[in-house]
């Protein structure tokens, strides 16, 4: 994690939001004491910034901190860059999605483009996804679909289940 206590001004509440995300995403779990004095604010302050992000669906709480709830990583870990054009990234998504053939096997790569794309595949078109991305993955899991994540290893009782096709 990155000490932002050397910048002078205060964080906003927004800024330190996605702070605390950017750090979920990257170290997996995050403990409060820790995340005040990275911020230099209170625990109170990082308690009440945790608890709004877990009740937009971000994170699950643990014990003394939080973890990430994977199956919004997406969300998490999409770059900045991700709303510029959106409107435009959603449109290329849902044509790409929309000409899929069923039982194909598709590559899908990183980013904020492919993001959009894999939130309009249908799971009942027996689509099996490559993909490296892990967020994309963790989505892709969460709705079922055939998937190859070979983006690295995976510690057990993870996010991620892994299924084993005869398709490849």
């Amino acid at each position: 994690m990155v000490d932002v206590s050397q910048d002078r001004r205060k964080l906003l509440a927004t800024e330190r939001k996605q702070k605390i995300l950017e750090w979920v995403a990257a170290e997996e779990a995050i403990d409060f004491a820790s995340l005040a004095r990275l911020l230099d604010v209170s625990v109170m302050t990082v308690r009440r910034d945790v608890g709004n992000l877990v009740d937009q669906g971000y994170m699950t709480l643990t014990r003394g901190g939080a973890s990430a709830h994977l199956s919004r990583s997406l969300d998490i870990l999409v770059n900045p860059r991700a709303n510029d054009s959106s409107v435009a990234k959603a449109r290329i998504g849902e044509y790409a999605a929309r000409n899929m053939t069923p039982g194909n096997v598709v590559f899908v790569g990183t980013g904020s483009t492919t993001a959009q794309f894999i939130q309009f595949l249908d799971p009942d078109q027996d689509l099996t996804v490559i993909t490296p991305s892990l967020p994309h993955a963790s989505f892709l899991a969460s709705r079922e679909f055939a998937l190859s994540a070979p983006a690295g290893w995976s510690r057990p009782r993870t996010w991620l289940k892994v299924v084993i096709s005869p398709r490849l």
